[in-house]
Formats: structure tokens, sequence, C-alpha cells
């Protein structure tokens, strides 16, 4: 029997930097990645990750435009989006 692996969680945000620097304050995490863009989802996206989350990383995604799947979360107040497993 395989184990399955808790690998992240989204969380839908306005603005990745200022989101990205309050967790990184808060929780002591830093930047596991760049920002990038995916144009398929027409988000912006980062990971961070740090000793607080253990092998846990948290994506940070961040709507762009209101035809942005996640654009609809964020009207509703964001948050919490999908967790992922590998």
């Amino acid at each position: 029997m395989s184990t399955t692996k808790l690998h992240h969680l989204a969380v839908v945000v306005a603005d990745i930097k200022r989101s990205a620097k309050i967790y990184c304050e808060l929780l002591g995490l830093g930047p596991a990645t760049e920002i990038t863009y995916d144009p398929q989802q027409k988000v912006h996206i980062q990971f961070l990750s740090g000793p607080a989350l253990g092998d846990l990383q948290l994506e940070l995604l961040a709507p762009d435009g209101e035809d942005s799947p996640a654009a609809a979360a964020l009207k509703k107040g964001g948050g919490p989006n999908h967790l992922c497993f590998e």
C-alpha cells in the first residue's frame, strides 16, 4: 500500500507580494519559488516554505483578472482554496 503525502495548501490572495510578506513575518516562512504566472488558470503563483510547515508548502494564488477561476474565490474573501497530495 502506498502512502499519500500532503504537498501543499493553496490560498487565494489579492496581492502575492503583500501576502507573502505577512506569512513570512508571522510564520517564519520564506519563498520556495519565485512568483510565476499560469496562463491557463490566469493566476500568479508563489510557494512558501519553512520550519513551521515541515514538509508542507503554502501556495499563494492571485487571480489575474475577472476571468480567472480564482477570481470568484477572491470575491468571496479569498482564503484556503485546495489541498494537493503527491
